[in-house]
């Protein structure tokens, strides 16, 4: 199979050649960091079709089967002519394309692929931040010259992943984050944009002011009740009308239409220490407060603990999700005085918060579970806990719990549990 240059692009020229433009990019590099965002086209199913040929050109939809409560992880672009995204129940996503290929996700299969790109990233330039499974962001400010300019290096990226991977992906090239991200999504699938100094008020003042990260919906209908409709009027709000109405996050906002962002590419050693470790399960069939429930949150429980373990965290605040059968969603959250990192002690405070918010009878769809405030600690320096356990022993978290950890690492995570305590 050959790989071509998308449509976007075959008719950029490369930067002309000489002494004047050196001057140019030169000056380029010095003054503007050179940020692409990666973004792989429909990943898992794209993957999905790869792997197998016969699901080439097919409604394939990732993240359950008819029937069940999963909700749609990816879809490939024929399926999502028929409206189906991201997000979306199953049951919704069946009824809008019932002839459609549902298939389970195969995480293994997928997580491998990332790290292959991950490495493929890497060759290009060593200031790589990924984001999530399928997209990330690249500094290439100090490697485009070897390559004469930004479209060359990304047509050779594009190159390099659909050679080894057999997979397309979407680039967008900005001068900053938010204007790379934007940029990526402009050309779906296999794109490639660019926004520049020059061009942005061609291909970003245009767009709906919702497109700029950090505006939400109901943000965008203040702004509009102010008379700020596109990016564009964000940008050059010449009145100070967002600065009165929002102070300095109006501001912000403003400078982020022009992009004016700070924010840069960190590489994940560079990286401050995770904010939150959590879990989230999504029941089969709808359940209510009975012997059910409480398993999974002490399943939840044991797998944020052994995170946290494994990360050497103790963390203070505690939040709860719950989802009822109609999709209404509440979270609570309790900040303690003292670290947790112990399974049955996250089960315990998740389970108060449980009892404080829930509504007697109610079917429950989904719950989740998290820990956050997150602070270092050494965890064989920590003998005991402040409680006891089971049978009134003082409970030697440093003796149990890496006992239980080793178990689950070598025999996976059913062959140990805590009895959640509720019968």
């Amino acid at each position: 199979m050959t790989w071509h240059p998308p449509e976007a692009v075959k008719n950029i020229e490369p930067a002309k050649k000489g002494a004047e433009n050196n001057k140019t990019r030169k000056k380029h590099n010095t003054h503007v960091r050179l940020i692409m965002h990666i973004d792989m086209d429909a990943f898992f199913a794209a993957i999905e079709q790869r792997d197998n040929p016969l699901l080439k050109g097919k409604p394939v939809i990732v993240g359950g089967i008819p029937g069940g409560r999963g909700v749609v992880s990816t879809c490939s672009y024929e399926a999502r002519e028929y409206g189906i995204h991201s997000g979306m129940p199953i049951a919704e996503a069946e009824r809008r394309c019932p002839h459609g290929i549902y298939l389970k996700a195969h995480g293994k299969k997928y997580t491998y692929a990332a790290v292959q790109l991950l490495e493929i990233f890497h060759t290009f330039t060593p200031v790589v931040e990924p984001v999530s499974i399928d997209e990330a962001y690249l500094d290439i400010t100090n490697v485009v010259q070897k390559y004469g300019n930004e479209i060359n290096l990304a047509r050779e990226l594009k190159k390099q992943i659909f050679k080894q991977l057999n997979l397309n992906c979407s680039i967008g090239i900005a001068y900053s984050r938010i204007f790379a991200k934007l940029a990526s999504g402009m050309d779906k699938p296999d794109g490639l944009t660019i926004i520049s100094k020059v061009n942005i008020e061609e291909k970003v003042y245009p767009l709906p002011v919702e497109k700029l990260w950090g505006i939400g919906e109901k943000t965008a209908e203040i702004l509009h009740k102010i008379g700020i409709y596109t990016i564009g009027d964000l940008a050059v709000d010449k009145d100070n009308v967002l600065k009165k109405c929002f102070g300095k996050n109006g501001e912000h906002w403003k400078k982020i239409a022009r992009g004016e962002s700070a924010a840069t590419v960190i590489p994940v050693n560079q990286r401050e220490n995770e904010k939150s470790i959590g879990h989230e399960h999504t029941f089969g069939k709808d359940v209510r407060e009975d012997d059910t429930f409480f398993k999974m949150l002490m399943k939840l429980s044991q797998k944020v603990g052994r995170r946290m373990r494994k990360r050497g965290f103790g963390g203070k605040t505690v939040t709860f999700k719950l989802r009822y059968s109609d999709f209404e969603t509440h979270t609570h959250r309790e900040t303690l005085p003292h670290l947790i990192w112990d399974d049955r002690e996250i089960f315990e405070e998740g389970k108060l918060l449980f009892k404080q918010m829930y509504k007697k009878n109610r079917p429950i769809r989904l719950i989740g579970l998290s820990v956050s405030k997150l602070y270092p600690l050494q965890f064989d320096s920590i003998l005991t806990s402040h409680q006891e356990d089971l049978f009134n022993e003082p409970y030697r978290k440093n003796e149990i719990l890496p006992v239980m950890d080793s178990l689950r690492n070598k025999y996976g995570e059913k062959i140990i549990s805590r009895f959640s305590g509720v019968i």
